[in-house]
Parts: C-alpha cells; structure tokens; sequence
C-alpha cells in the first residue's frame, strides 16, 4: 500500500508499530531538507521511525514505524500530512 492516502496501521496493540512502502518519489518531502521533517515528526510523535532505501529498480521505499500505539498512530498521521502537503505543493504552477 502506498503512503499519501493512508498508511496501513498493523494491529499497533499487538505489534508495536506499522510498515508500509512509499513512492519513491514522495519520501523527499517526507524526509525534508537535512531530515528536518522526519526528525520533527519522530520527536513530536515519539516513534521509531526507519525509512530503508529502494532495493534495485523498487520505485517504492519501505517505512517502518515502532512504538507504543499512541505514538504510531501520531506519527502515521503526520507522516500522511507531510506527503499530503508536499503532493499539494509540487502540484501548484510555478510563479518563475
């Protein structure tokens, strides 16, 4: 399943966290410049949150998020907002 419309939540009670695959393309916003966004999202939700490289010609990465089931769940949230925006930010015309 791809992030951006919703992060699939692996039963969080019982497993301690998610995973899902994202477009490549996606995960620069989700990152941010320096990994101010990843390491912004991680230290408001309180999540673990691994990001692990394409493997060959993938067009998907894989994100792992671990935690208590409150701090998957934020982190899941912002994690969606955070592509959201940059999909909506890509998407608007230039003014060069």
């Amino acid at each position: 399943m791809e992030f951006g419309t919703r992060l699939p939540v692996l039963n969080a009670r019982q497993s301690g966290g998610a995973r899902s695959r994202v477009m490549s393309k996606v995960i620069g916003s989700l990152i941010g410049e320096g990994s101010c966004h990843i390491n912004e999202i991680r230290q408001f939700s309180g999540a673990t949150i691994e990001i692990a490289e394409k493997e060959g010609d993938s067009r998907r990465s894989e994100v792992t998020i671990s935690g208590k089931p409150d701090a998957v769940s934020s982190a899941t949230f912002l994690i969606n907002a955070r592509i959201q925006a940059g999909r909506q930010a890509a998407a608007r015309p230039s003014m060069d």
